[in-house]
């Protein structure tokens, strides 16, 4: 991977929807190139998706919370996993190492749907333990320099 193809994910990496002619020309090739580039990326996995960051509280989801979810015993964790992905709300789920099974992160319109998402999420069969950490703010990082 050289210098323009680092250039190339970084660009697509802040704006999925720019386009192979705005990339070449930040980049200092030609459009047909490039977008050579990006077919090889999609081929080769690096590249698996395209998407669009939604703010969730123009639509009225205005409480963001990340919930740490501990297990009784990694036996329930096919279940729980299951489980948890057919809850409304939560945009993300990963299996995680050390205290915690999982790191959810939801999206609610009020702070009492979110304490019974919490509630719902307790009562699942096989939950021992779950924390919930409310967002004050967002706040954007450096991408990976490839």
């Amino acid at each position: 991977m050289d210098e323009i193809d680092q250039k190339i994910l970084h660009i697509l990496s802040k704006d999925a929807r720019a386009t192979g002619s705005d990339i070449a020309r930040r980049v200092g090739l030609a459009p047909s190139p490039v977008i050579k580039r990006i077919q090889r990326f999609e081929e080769r996995g690096i590249i698996t998706h395209y998407t669009a960051a939604v703010d969730y509280n123009t639509l009225g989801y205005g409480i963001r919370a990340f919930l740490h979810v501990q297990l009784e015993h990694a036996k329930h964790g096919g279940d729980v996993a299951a489980t948890l992905q057919q809850l409304p709300g939560l945009l993300s789920c990963d299996a995680l190492t050390g205290e915690f099974d999982f790191l959810l992160q939801a999206v609610t319109r009020s702070t009492q749907a979110l304490d019974e998402l919490h509630r719902a999420i307790g009562n699942i069969e096989g939950v021992a333990a779950v924390k919930t950490h409310v967002v004050l703010r967002k706040m954007d990082c450096t991408p990976l320099e490839l």
